[in-house]
């Protein structure tokens, strides 16, 4: 098994390249399995809350209205 820090360099090589006015943090959080990869990393470094938190705003930011 590949430790996590591989897997995660495997999925940013297939990810796109950024535009220019995202960040590579926007771009992985777009990513599912880089996603669930980075939220596994968090709980076992006990930050998750803030992927967490995170995550939430920027599905704030994305409503209707």
């Amino acid at each position: 098994m590949l430790p996590l820090i591989a897997v995660l360099v495997l999925v940013l090589l297939s990810l796109p390249p950024p535009s220019e006015d995202m960040t590579d943090f926007k771009v992985l959080l777009k990513h599912p399995t880089a996603v669930r990869f980075f939220k596994d990393y968090c709980v076992r470094s006990l930050c998750h809350e803030n992927l967490f938190f995170w995550l939430d705003a920027d599905n704030y930011t994305q409503l209707p209205g």
